[in-house]
C-alpha cells in the first residue's frame, strides 16, 4: 500500500475530521494525464507534453549564454556544466533540466574539481538515485535572462489543483489502527504545505477528492489558504482525518490523487543515459 509523507514539520493532530468525495464536478485526480495536462515540479508548471521532445541547450543560443552567465559565476561553478536540455514551459518560460545518477554527480564533481554534497536519502550509494538540477529563463524586454536554479531529488510530477487552494500532502495515520481489507474508512494525517504561520487548518481543509477504481484509491486532500499574504513557516501542525470509502478496500493501493503523472525521470530518463 503506497502513501506520501508529509514534508512540513508537525506537531500533536487535531481531532479528527470526517471527509468524503466532493462532487464531480469539482474532481481534480487525473488518472491518466495527457499531454495537455499541466503538472508541476519542483514550483514549476508546465504541459506534460513539453517532455517528449527535450531541445539540447546548445541549440539555443541565446538560452545558453543567459544560463552560462550564471554557470561561469561562483556559485554557478558547483552546478553541472555541460548537458543541459530545455523544457518549453511558454513562450516566455523555459526549463533547462540535468537529471543524474549519484555516480555521475560524484563522475562530474571529481573531473572538475568541486566539492558533491548530498542530502538524506542521496548519497546512499544506490546508482539509480537521482538528482535533478534546474535552471530557469525568462524573456524580458526582448530578450531571455536567467532567474532561478534550484536542485534536489528526481520530481514527482504533480497535477494542479483548482485556483484558490492549497496542497495539503497527507500520510496513513500511524497512531490508527492500520487499514485491512475489509476496512471501509481510511485514517489519514494530513498537513499543509503552503506557509501559514503554523496555524491549524481546521475547517479550511476541505472535502476529499476521492476516485476509487478496481485497483486504487486515490485520494486528494487540499485547503483554503487562510486570509492575509505576511505569513513565515516555521512547519504546520498535522491534522487527523477520516475518508469514507465506497467500498472494502481489499487489496488497492492508496495513492496521493495529484501524483498519477509519475516522476519525471519516466519521462525523460533515457535522454539523460538514465535507462531501466
Amino acid at each position: 500500500m503506497a502513501c506520501f509523507a508529509a514534508a512540513c514539520g508537525s506537531t500533536t493532530p487535531t481531532e479528527p475530521v470526517s471527509v468524503g468525495s466532493s462532487p464531480p464536478d469539482t474532481a481534480v485526480i487525473v488518472v491518466e494525464p495527457g499531454a495537455d495536462q499541466v503538472v508541476s515540479c519542483s514550483g514549476r508548471a508546465f504541459p506534460l507534453g513539453a517532455l517528449e521532445n527535450l531541445t539540447p541547450l546548445q541549440d539555443l543560443p541565446e538560452v545558453e549564454a543567459a544560463i552560462d552567465e550564471f554557470l561561469s559565476s561562483g556559485e554557478g561553478d558547483f552546478w553541472p556544466q555541460d548537458g543541459w536540455h530545455v523544457v518549453d514551459v511558454s513562450e516566455t518560460a523555459l526549463l533547462a533540466i540535468i537529471l543524474q545518477s549519484e555516480a555521475q554527480v560524484r563522475q562530474d564533481a571529481e573531473e572538475r574539481g568541486v566539492g558533491a554534497t548530498f542530502d538524506d536519502g542521496f548519497g546512499d550509494g544506490i546508482d539509480d538515485t537521482i538528482s535533478l538540477s534546474l535552471q530557469s529563463v525568462d524573456f524580458v524586454e526582448g530578450s531571455w535572462r536567467w532567474s532561478g536554479s534550484s536542485s534536489g531529488e528526481d520530481c514527482v510530477l504533480e497535477t494542479l489543483l483548482p485556483e484558490g487552494f492549497g496542497r495539503v500532502e497527507w500520510e496513513l495515520d500511524s497512531e490508527a489502527p492500520a487499514p485491512n481489507a475489509a476496512s471501509t474508512t481510511l485514517n489519514l494525517s494530513a498537513t499543509e504545505q503552503d506557509c501559514v504561520s503554523g496555524q491549524a487548518m481546521g475547517e479550511r481543509l476541505q472535502p476529499a477528492w476521492v476516485t476509487e477504481t478496481e485497483t486504487t484509491v486515490f485520494i486528494t486532500l487540499a485547503a483554503i489558504p487562510p486570509e492575509g499574504d505576511a505569513f513565515d513557516c516555521p512547519g504546520n501542525p498535522s491534522q487527523s482525518v477520516t475518508v469514507e470509502l465506497a467500498s472494502p478496500l481489499g487489496d488497492r493501493e492508496v495513492v496521493d490523487g495529484q501524483q498519477t503523472a509519475g516522476r519525471l525521470s519516466d519521462y525523460v530518463g533515457e535522454t539523460f543515459g538514465l535507462g531501466p
